[in-house]
C-alpha cells in the first residue's frame, strides 16, 4: 500500500511539474503577444512637462521661409512651407495658396541660410494649398507625414514658421490640439459672402502672419497639418487652424501630377433664393417665402445640365437627396462627387418639380 501511495505521489508531482512548465510557456507567449500589440499602438503624447527641443531640432531644417515677389522683384508678402518630397536635387514644397497668390516670383529661404528660386507647380484656392518646385545644391530631407485621422484632442501640437517675416524664421510655438473637424466658412472672391467651408484642426499653438503654410507637428515630429489661418479678435485668444494632413496629401498629389485639382462640372451659374430680396424674387416670379434652392441664372452650352434639359429660371432644390439652401453647400456636394458620377437632382420649373439624373463631366 505504501508502495502504491509513493508511486501516486511521484505521478502527481511529475504532473504538477508538467503543468507548471506548460503554464509558464503559455504566460511567456501571452507576454510576447502583448508586447507586439503594445508596440503597434500609436504613441499619443500630451503636453505636461514635455521637452520638444529634439523634435524641433529634427524638423526645423524641413521648414522653409517663402517670399512672394512682384514683377519688380519687390516683396509682397511672406509665409512658410514644408519640404514635401525630395528627388535628387529637386525639392517639392507645400504651402498655402494665399502665400503665393499673385506672385510673379517666389523665393525660398532655408534654415542653413541658403536661398533658391522656386516655380509654382500648381495651387488650389478651395483648399488653400499650393505646391512649389525648386532645385538645391545641398542635402535636404522631406518632412515626416503623420496620420491626421488619429490625432486626439489634447495632444501636443507644435507650429514652426516665419511669423511677421523672415527675421523670425524658424520660430516655434507649442500648444495642444483644441478641436477637430472645425467648419470655417471662407470668402474666396472678397464679395462679402462665404463661398466654401473648410474643415480644419484647431490649435492654441500661436499662429501669426507668416506662419501660414508651415507645419503643425505632433510630439513625434510628424506633420499632422498645414497652418492656414487664425481668428484675430480682441475677444478671443489662441484660435489657430490647420488643414489636416489627410486632406493635404491627395490635393498635393494632384497638383504634382497635373498642376491643378480636377473637379466635376455641372455647368450652371446660380444664386441662392435665401440671399435674394423680395423685389428680386418677384422679378423672377419666385414666391417670396421660398428659401430652399438655387435659381439657375445661366446654363453652359453642351454642359451636363443642358443635356438633361435644365434651363435658365429653373430652381435646383436638392442634390442626391440633400436639400440646398446656399451656393457653398451645393458646391461642397458637387465637389464631393467624382467626374463621370451619375447624380440625382430635383428641379422645379414654373412650380412643377421633377427629378433628373445627370452624368458629371
Amino acid at each position: 500500500m505504501k508502495y502504491i501511495t509513493m508511486i501516486l505521489c511521484v505521478l502527481v508531482l511529475g504532473w504538477n511539474i508538467v503543468l507548471y512548465k506548460q503554464v509558464d510557456e503559455l504566460q511567456k507567449s501571452i507576454d510576447i503577444l502583448q508586447e507586439k500589440i503594445v508596440s503597434t499602438e500609436r504613441e499619443v503624447v500630451y503636453l505636461g512637462d514635455l521637452d520638444i527641443t529634439d523634435v524641433v531640432e529634427e524638423v526645423s531644417p524641413q521648414v522653409v521661409g517663402i517670399s512672394n515677389m512682384n514683377r519688380y522683384e519687390q516683396l509682397q508678402g511672406n509665409g512658410s512651407g514644408i519640404i514635401y518630397k525630395v528627388e535628387g536635387s529637386i525639392v517639392y514644397i507645400v504651402t498655402n495658396h494665399h502665400v503665393i497668390e499673385n506672385a510673379s516670383a517666389v523665393q525660398i529661404s532655408y534654415s542653413n541660410g541658403s536661398i533658391s528660386k522656386a516655380e509654382i507647380v500648381g495651387s488650389d484656392v478651395y483648399t488653400d494649398l499650393a505646391l512649389l518646385k525648386t532645385q538645391v545644391d545641398f542635402e535636404v530631407e522631406a518632412a515626416k507625414l503623420g496620420d491626421s485621422s488619429v490625432v486626439e484632442v489634447g495632444e501636443v501640437a507644435i507650429a514652426i514658421g516665419s511669423p511677421l517675416g523672415l527675421s523670425f524664421q524658424g520660430s516655434t510655438t507649442k500648444g495642444i490640439i483644441s478641436g477637430k473637424d472645425r467648419i470655417i466658412g471662407v470668402d474666396l472672391d472678397s464679395n462679402g459672402s462665404e463661398d466654401w467651408d473648410m474643415v480644419l484642426m484647431q490649435t492654441d499653438a500661436a499662429i501669426n502672419p507668416g506662419n501660414s503654410g508651415g507645419p503643425l507637428i505632433n510630439a513625434l515630429g510628424e506633420v499632422i497639418g498645414v497652418n492656414s489661418m487664425k481668428i484675430a479678435n480682441t475677444e478671443v485668444e489662441g484660435f489657430g487652424f490647420a488643414i489636416p494632413m489627410n486632406e493635404v496629401i491627395p490635393i498635393v498629389n494632384q497638383l504634382m501630377e497635373q498642376g491643378y485639382v480636377q473637379r466635376p462640372i455641372l455647368g450652371i451659374s446660380a444664386r441662392a433664393l435665401s440671399e435674394m430680396s423680395y423685389f428680386e424674387k418677384s422679378w423672377y416670379d419666385v414666391p417670396a417665402s421660398s428659401m430652399q434652392g438655387l435659381l439657375i441664372l445661366e446654363v453652359i452650352e453642351d454642359s451636363p445640365a443642358q443635356e438633361v434639359g435644365i434651363v435658365m429660371g429653373d430652381i435646383l432644390l436638392s442634390y442626391n437627396g440633400e436639400e440646398i439652401y446656399d451656393f457653398k453647400s451645393f458646391r461642397k456636394l458637387l465637389y464631393s462627387s467624382q467626374i463621370h458620377d451619375t447624380v440625382t437632382l430635383e428641379i422645379s420649373h414654373q412650380g412643377v418639380s421633377r427629378v433628373v439624373e445627370v452624368v458629371l463631366e
